[in-house]
């Protein structure tokens, strides 16, 4: 083999593997948790399914070359009932300690478990989803929502289990606390306005229906009242405000009304 080739060959192979140790070194790292970012999406985590469902952490934990590495919009969101286990790291790369919020899924999810290891290498859950009532979860909010603490320089490995009958959004976000009150305000805002309209609209047809005796207006008024019943769930008003905080929230309620209305 000439020696041009030989040179470029050799080149090649050095671009590949500086390639391979920058992503492994960026996985490697984590996410880093910037103090002045509003919030930040996790694009990739390892990800192991739990087949018979009775995995726990200590087993998890003790194997991390069963975590298979994904990308969070390759991750497959159809039904599946079997626990996932998702292992992903945070770290805080500046000088002063953070606080941040990482939101997980969508309103439906039924059980999302935070696993962290503390300083005695005992682990420490944090639970959340439909199946806690919302007066236990670590944070009220419509989404499974966990409180996270970072001190400077400091890197956490937590590992999450989520088991749901609905479909499985996984997509995570680290949320500044006052970021999030904000984006949750201004939404509930918006969807409050929503559904005051369409209960409004289903009152008046009812009202109407009373005073003509017209059966179209009774059938107008009830499905736009289930429908806004069905939106609430949906977006997680009825979980947080109209749902008693001491008992867990039934899924079945989701198909339920989404067939009614």
């Amino acid at each position: 083999m000439p020696v041009e080739a030989r040179l470029r060959c050799a080149w090649q192979a050095l671009c590949l593997c500086g390639l391979l140790l920058m992503a492994g070194g960026a996985w490697a790292g984590g996410l880093d948790v910037h103090e002045e970012a509003a919030s930040q999406l996790l694009e990739r985590f390892e990800l192991r399914i739990d087949d018979d469902g009775r995995l726990d952490i200590a087993t998890v934990a003790a194997a991390p070359e069963r975590f298979v590495e994904v990308a969070a919009q390759a991750l497959p969101q159809g039904f599946d009932p079997r626990p996932r286990w998702l292992r992903f790291s945070l770290r805080n790369p500046g000088p002063a300690p953070i606080e941040r919020w990482l939101e997980v899924g969508h309103t439906r999810l039924e059980s999302v478990q935070l696993f962290t290891q503390a300083g005695d290498g005992q682990w420490q859950v944090q639970a959340s989803g439909l199946a806690v009532p919302m007066a236990l979860r670590p944070l009220p909010g419509p989404t499974a929502l966990f409180p996270i603490a970072l001190q400077p320089g400091e890197t956490r490995v937590l590992y999450l289990r989520v088991q749901s009958r609905s479909a499985q959004y996984l997509g995570m976000r680290v949320w500044e606390p006052m970021a999030y009150r904000d984006r949750q305000s201004r939404f509930e805002n918006l969807r409050s306005m929503g559904q005051g309209g369409i209960i409004l609209a289903g009152l008046l047809s009812l009202l109407i229906f009373i005073q003509l005796r017209n059966m179209p207006y009774l059938y107008f008024g009830l499905e736009m009242l289930l429908i806004s019943a069905f939106e609430a769930i949906i977006g997680g008003l009825a979980q947080q405000y109209a749902w008693p905080g001491i008992w867990p929230f039934p899924i079945v309620l989701v198909p339920l009304l989404g067939r009614r209305s």
